[in-house]
Parts: structure tokens; C-alpha cells; sequence
């Protein structure tokens, strides 16, 4: 579903912290094509962090992966969101 947001992926949340990479600004675009206009300003934030959290070596893809499906689990204890 395409939305009509006028958020690009150069803009960030954050002005004040160092610029992405390349990459993380990729995820973002993919996102804002893939997402409707109140799921991108609702996840905007949390998804900049992780992608700095990845960059800066704090934590891994792998890591943030699984802290996600971990608040997943928690969500929808059955797997099933409906």
C-alpha cells in the first residue's frame, strides 16, 4: 500500500544525531513505500534508533531481530494478531 507521506528518506527524526548511511536510509524508503502514513509515523523513531543501535556496533541485526519478535511474542502470545 503506497502512501502519501511527504517524509523522504533523507529526512530523520533526529537532525541532531550524525547522518545514516546509505543503507538504513534504503530501510527507511522500503518502509515508507510498504507502510501506511500512520504505521510509518508511529514506527519512525523506534526504527531510526535501531538502525543507529546497528551502525554504531551496539547491537546486531540479529539482536534487533529478535527484540522485535520478542515484543512480538509478548503482543500476541498465540502468534496471531486477529
Amino acid at each position: 500500500m503506497k502512501n502519501n507521506t511527504e517524509f523522504t528518506a533523507k529526512e530523520t527524526i533526529c537532525s541532531a544525531a550524525p547522518p545514516l548511511n546509505n543503507s538504513a536510509l534504503q530501510t527507511i524508503a522500503s518502509v515508507n513505500l510498504s507502510f501506511s502514513d500512520e504505521v510509518i509515523k508511529s514506527s519512525q523513531a523506534g526504527l531510526e534508533a535501531a538502525l543507529r543501535r546497528i551502525e554504531s556496533g551496539e547491537t546486531s541485526y540479529d539482536q534487533e531481530e529478535d527484540r522485535l519478535l520478542g515484543e512480538w511474542r509478548k503482543l500476541y502470545p498465540n502468534g496471531n494478531p486477529r
